[in-house]
């Protein structure tokens, strides 16, 4: 921050004691910062109209109406952060500030105008990093949101395309044979020709949908293979701690990059683990573990594993676990597995599992490393339907 420049409004009832702070603020700011005074009562039009970095609130002793200034300041500046600045050093009212949306608390006596500048910055890079990582968690769910749909459309198309067929061909069937007939039969057959037709038309629906999915293009680039396992661990131990599993990470050293599109193998990887962390959740009496790793199986293949301790894979979809609607979840769809292993697939890679010896599952994840992929040139990219939830 020491070389960006932001805009900062200071709010105080008092439009002088609020230009007081602006100006010690400007002082020490060595020209990268720009401060605005404002009243309490033209605050919330201020940061309807204008951009603001940050918003310090004056109050030097807060009580309940300062609370619900706050309140008020937060729902105008959502994506803001607000410091209050106050000559109060107490506890519980800081615990108060921050539960009502403040983003910190500083004490304005002691503090110099060199420390509150630094205090701001440090303010502004968390909420910068936050705003960043919130956009790229939204990101990744949107293309989870759409690649789902792509997949149900794909899968939803191979299934109805038989039988819609079969609709048609009976259709042209029975209209032959009552034309050979000669019966009076003319309104029938017009409800068969347009039986038919809407056939014909369900049809051409469902190419169209199939040439949209096989539009969809890999976005790759060079990524390390450690900061995708664990950015997947991140997004899920939420999970993993509410259900009281420990996730570990065991990643060879020096491992080379991979070439790939790494939303979709972040999602396929917290696939891998939403699977696991259920399995070795389904008994209780067990201590709940799942372990994520990564190691260089083959001189250009990098393979990633991750086991669990839970039941194992369910005797019954053995055979067809990757293929659509596969499940043993009540209110699993059954496409996660089969999705994922066309993304792996798309990757010049392969998806593969087995049950343990020892129980649980391990689902293994091999791909080419960057470079050795297409005869040694970067890949093209390949068209993929996307993965959502893994279901097995």
């Amino acid at each position: 921050m020491s070389t960006q420049s932001f805009r900062v409004l200071v709010v105080q009832s008092k439009i002088t004691e609020a230009e007081r702070v602006c100006g010690m603020l400007t002082h020490h700011g060595s020209g990268h910062l720009a401060c605005f005074g404002s009243r309490l009562s033209d605050a919330g039009k201020r940061l309807q109209h204008e951009r603001f970095d940050i918003v310090v609130l004056y109050q030097q002793s807060p009580d309940r109406s300062g609370f619900d200034i706050l309140a008020r300041l937060r729902q105008k500046a959502r994506d803001v952060p607000i410091v209050v600045l106050t000559d109060s050093n107490d506890e519980q009212l800081r615990i108060a500030v921050v539960d009502l949306g403040a983003d910190d608390f500083v004490i304005k006596d002691g503090a110099t105008g060199d420390s509150l500048v630094r205090s701001l910055c440090r303010v502004i890079e968390r909420s910068q990093i936050a705003r960043a990582l919130r956009a790229r968690d939204a990101e990744a769910a949107q293309v989870s949101r759409v690649l789902t749909l792509g997949a149900m459309a794909a899968a939803l198309s191979h299934e109805l395309k038989q039988p819609i067929t079969a609709i048609a061909t009976y259709a042209e069937a029975t209209i032959k044979r009552l034309d050979v007939s000669g019966a009076r039969t003319e309104r029938l057959i017009d409800n068969l020709r347009a039986i038919a037709q809407q056939a014909a038309h369900v049809d051409q629906i469902l190419g169209g949908i199939r040439g949209y999915i096989g539009q969809s293009r890999l976005k790759r680039e060079l990524v390390a293979v450690e900061d995708l396992i664990r950015h997947a661990v991140r997004l899920i131990e939420v999970k993993s701690h509410d259900l009281d599993v420990e996730v570990t990470v065991s990643v060879g050293a020096n491992l080379p990059k991979v070439f790939c599109d790494p939303l979709q193998m972040q999602q396929l990887l917290c696939n891998l683990l939403d699977n696991a962390i259920d399995a070795a959740a389904y008994d209780s009496g067990n201590s709940r573990f799942v372990c994520v790793s990564a190691a260089q199986c083959a001189k250009q293949q990098i393979e990633l594993r991750v086991e669990d301790n839970g039941p194992g894979i369910a005797p019954e979809i053995v055979e067809s676990m990757f293929q659509p609607f596969a499940t043993t979840k009540p209110e699993g769809m059954g496409l996660g597995l089969a999705i994922s292993r066309a993304v792996v697939e798309a990757h010049h890679g392969d998806l593969a599992a087995r049950t343990n010896d020892q129980g649980g599952a391990t689902f293994s994840v091999r791909l080419p490393v960057a470079g050795c992929d297409e005869g040694g040139e970067a890949p093209q990219p390949h068209q993929t339907a996307g993965l959502v939830e893994a279901n097995r």
